[in-house]
Order: C-alpha cells, then sequence, then structure tokens
C-alpha cells in the first residue's frame, strides 16, 4: 500500500520524474531548487520503497493509475528494461520483493535503443566496459582471420 504521508510537492516531483524530466528541469517548473526537488524525491523514494527515482515514479503513478480506476490489484505494464527479447514487464506493488538478480546476463553485450535512460553511473560504466570488451574480442577475432587467410594465400 501506497503511504499516505507523501506530501503534495513529493507527488508534483515523481509526477515530472516519469515525464522524463531531470531535476533542474522539475526545479524551473515547480519554481525550487534542484536540491530540493532533490530532498523531495529521496524522501518520496524511501517512503515508496522505491531502488531509485524513476522505481518510486513508477510505483506511485501505478497507485494513482488504480485510484483513478477504483482498483489497487491490477498491475501496470510497462516495456521491459531488459530488451526486445523479454517482452512487457508487470510493475509489483511495493510489498512484493523484487529480484534483482542478473545472472549470465551480465556476460551478454549490451541492449540497444527504445528503452528509457534511468540508468546508474555505475549501470553506464558496466555498459561501456561491455562494449569495450566485445569490440576488442571482434577486433582480435578479425586480424587472427584474416592473418590465417593471407597465410592461406601464400
Amino acid at each position: 500500500m501506497i503511504p499516505n504521508n507523501l506530501k503534495e510537492a513529493e507527488k508534483s516531483c515523481l509526477r515530472l520524474v516519469a515525464q522524463n524530466m531531470t531535476s533542474k528541469e522539475i526545479a524551473q517548473k515547480l519554481r525550487l531548487s534542484p536540491a530540493t526537488v532533490d530532498t523531495y524525491l529521496k524522501s518520496a523514494t524511501a517512503k515508496l520503497s522505491g531502488q531509485n527515482r524513476r522505481d518510486a515514479a513508477r510505483i506511485f503513478l501505478q497507485f494513482e493509475h488504480s485510484q483513478l480506476l477504483g482498483s489497487q490489484s491490477e498491475p501496470l505494464v510497462i516495456p521491459s528494461d531488459s530488451g526486445a527479447i523479454d517482452g512487457p514487464t508487470e510493475i509489483s506493488p511495493p510489498s512484493v520483493s523484487r529480484n534483482g538478480g542478473q545472472g549470465w546476463r551480465t556476460l551478454l553485450p549490451p541492449g540497444f535503443g527504445g528503452k528509457i535512460n534511468d540508468t546508474t553511473t555505475g549501470q553506464r560504466i558496466t555498459a561501456a566496459i561491455k562494449i569495450a570488451f566485445w569490440s576488442v574480442t571482434v577486433f582480435i577475432a578479425l586480424v587472427l582471420f584474416l592473418s590465417q587467410a593471407l597465410k592461406a594465400l601464400a
């Protein structure tokens, strides 16, 4: 259940986060400082047991959507963050634990396009390292293939 103690400013900030706005953009729109916006978002994220501000915004919008329809049992279906192969996923209510394990997928190359960019700095660095690893691997494979091809022709 969503806590009733969310301040109206926290709700406004969460709605704007759901519209992909940055803290600076939210601050300008609500006539607040970016630090105040960040404080509101951190507080709302903690109250909603979200993993990050985007997660908190999704949880809040799901709750708000269910309140408008008069039902709290219908999950909100959103596109999957793990790529086109998995298809749509449902957002669970905050009382349901979410498994963040990646398993063997951490070895795969990063996905491409069409997703909301709500990655953390660590996730971006990991994706950059994956890209570098696969680039070097493909380059070495090409060099080895071409060197063998040239030996065969000589």
